[in-house]
């Protein structure tokens, strides 16, 4: 007889969103399963070399106006083909996402990309 296993959540892709999914539920004390295609996980993480693009000074400008200017700045990269709200909780998220992975235990690296940006990678 096969062997059977049960998880409260089973996340499809290891690259930098399902790693995210996967802790975040993990944490919370569910029995997560990870099922990547390829032989080592990554995704699409490899192509961006798992950068991210924030302003450089996010805190200060999420506390002035919501980041307004960032996301003025994302709605016109994507060339008004997304919701507003969708990127204003995108731009929300990046706000969040420093110090929810400084509590992992990851560090950040901050390189100077332009005036206005700040190129933000995780450091393994």
């Amino acid at each position: 007889m096969a062997a059977t296993s049960s998880y409260d959540v089973v996340v499809l892709g290891y690259g930098v969103a399902g790693a995210a999914a996967a802790l975040q539920v993990a944490q919370s004390g569910a029995k997560v399963l990870v099922v990547e295609k390829s032989s080592t996980g990554g995704g699409n993480s490899f192509v961006s070399s798992a950068n991210m693009t924030c302003p450089q000074d996010f805190q200060a400008a999420m506390e002035k106006d919501g980041a307004a200017r960032f996301t003025d700045y994302l709605e016109e990269s994507t060339q008004h083909t997304t919701p507003r709200e969708v990127i204003a909780a995108f731009t929300k998220g990046l706000y969040e996402i420093e110090s929810w992975l400084k509590e992992l235990g990851g560090e950040l690296e901050d390189s100077k990309y332009d005036k206005m940006y700040v190129l933000i990678s995780a450091v393994s």
